[in-house]
C-alpha cells in the first residue's frame, strides 16, 4: 500500500508557481530592456529635432528679423520665440523629424506602459510564492 504525502498537492502548486514566477521574472528583465532601449531612441530623437530647429531659429534670430528684432529680454519676444519654435517643429521642413520623434515618444510610453504591467505581475506572482512558501514552511513544523 502506498502512502500519499498530504502535502504533495501544495508542493506541485508551488512548483507551479516557482515556474510562474521564473516566468514573470523573464517577461520584467525584458520590458525593462525596451523599454530603456524606446527612451533612448525617444530622447535621441527629441534632441535631434530639437537641434537642427535651433539651428534655424538661431539664423533667424542673427538676422533680426520679425519680432526677433525686438530685444530678447521682452515677453513679447519670449511669446514669439515659442510661436516659432513650435512653427517649426511641425513645419514641412522637419514633419519627418517630428513624425519621427512623436512616433519614438509614442513607443517609449508603450514601453512604460508594458513595463509597468510586467511589474504589477511580477509583484503578484512574487507574493503568492511567498504566501506558498510560508504555508508550506507552517505545514512541516
Amino acid at each position: 500500500m502506498k502512502v500519499q504525502n498530504p502535502l504533495n498537492p501544495t508542493i506541485d502548486e508551488a512548483e507551479d508557481l516557482f515556474d510562474a514566477l521564473k516566468s514573470a521574472v523573464d517577461r520584467l528583465e525584458a520590458a525593462i530592456n525596451t523599454e530603456a532601449v524606446m527612451r533612448a531612441r525617444a530622447k535621441d530623437a527629441e534632441e535631434s529635432l530639437s537641434a537642427d530647429v535651433d539651428e534655424v531659429l538661431l539664423g533667424e534670430i542673427l538676422l533680426k528679423e520679425g519680432a526677433f528684432a525686438l530685444a530678447p529680454s521682452s515677453k513679447a519676444y519670449e511669446l514669439a520665440m515659442k510661436a516659432r519654435v513650435a512653427s517649426l517643429r511641425t513645419s514641412e521642413q522637419f514633419a519627418g523629424q517630428y513624425i519621427a520623434a512623436k512616433r519614438a515618444r509614442t513607443e517609449a510610453d508603450n514601453a512604460k506602459s508594458e513595463l509597468d504591467q510586467a511589474q504589477a505581475a511580477f509583484s503578484a506572482v512574487k507574493h503568492a510564492a511567498d504566501l506558498k512558501a510560508m504555508i508550506l514552511r507552517a505545514s512541516v513544523m
